[in-house]
């Protein structure tokens, strides 16, 4: 017997007992006591016991009777409805309950995302600001014997002057620094800083007006010195840090009117020491030519 048929029996059983209680034994056997009591007063003769004991096996074969059916009828129709109610309301509650628990879980879920939003927010707040002060391009040596002719390559050193300012709470250093170059016809260059800006030692050489010179003689350009970025060395909170970095196209054809600059988009891109990245794009424009970056030998 599987465990429903168990089930179904015992809840047969159970609502037989509850229609079959006391008041309704007492009902059924009324009939037969009353009979028994009008029999004993009207009828005072030696067949009144087996008046009463038949009464009695009458009243107890339709109880049993009774009984019987209303078993039968619980466990074929009532029996089976009620179990299917009841199962009905115990998967409701657990579909209730799964559902509230699924709506917590989605919830603290989507809790969870927003704080971090939040704090993504914040840290994107507190990060490494880039600016690029300005920019200087020099050819380097010609592969071709005449630096002139059409379609003559070389390298070209590229070196810019950054300002960085760590907003952040903490201290961060640089971990890497890289140039993505975009020029007009698509071509795209991803540059990696090199480790020594050359010429090497180097000065910005500016054009200034006319002014005499220490020596007493007349100059009309000034040297300025500035640094190489040392991106091994950690941001302070708030202190802006100014250098040169330099980047190196290898295999370039020549453009002598300075097109391949001023026709393309500079992005540099900083990797810091948790490896978030910080980075600032200079759209297509022309670079102002506020000075050259010459070997420090030719200072004056």
């Amino acid at each position: 017997m599987g465990q429903y048929e168990r089930t179904r029996i015992a809840r047969a059983f159970d609502e037989t007992k509850k229609f079959w209680n006391v008041h309704k034994t007492w009902a059924h056997f009324v009939p037969v006591l009353v009979g028994l009591v009008f029999g004993v007063l009207r009828v005072m003769s030696k067949t009144l016991i087996d008046t009463a004991v038949s009464g009695l096996l009458w009243a107890l074969c339709f109880y049993v009777v009774a009984w019987m059916g209303s078993f039968l009828i619980n466990y074929i129709w009532s029996s089976p409805a009620a179990l299917h109610t009841d199962k009905q309301k115990e998967l409701n509650i657990l579909i209730t309950a799964h559902e509230t628990a699924t709506r917590d879980l989605i919830d603290a879920h989507e809790n969870t995302k927003r704080e971090l939003a939040i704090e993504r927010d914040k840290n994107g707040e507190m990060e490494i600001t880039v600016e690029i002060l300005e920019g200087f391009f020099v050819w380097g040596a010609f592969q071709s014997s005449d630096p002139n002719t059409e379609g003559a390559r070389s390298e070209l050193f590229i070196t810019l002057c950054l300002r960085l300012v760590n907003v952040n709470q903490a201290r961060r250093s640089v971990a890497e620094c890289r140039l993505v170059i975009e020029t007009q016809d698509g071509t795209v260059y991803d540059l990696k800083s090199e480790p020594v800006v050359v010429p090497s030692p180097h000065v910005i050489e500016r054009d200034t007006g006319f002014y005499r010179a220490a020596g007493g003689g007349v100059e009309r350009t000034a040297i300025q010195s500035i640094p190489d970025l040392d991106l091994s060395v950690p941001l302070e909170r708030g202190v802006a840090v100014v250098g040169l970095v330099q980047f190196v196209i290898s295999d370039l054809e020549k453009y002598t009117d300075g097109s391949f600059q001023n026709n393309a988009t500079f992005t540099v891109v900083l990797t810091d020491s948790l490896r978030q990245k910080h980075e600032i794009t200079r759209p297509r424009n022309a670079w102002e030519k506020n000075g050259r970056l010459i070997p420090a030998s030719r200072r004056p």
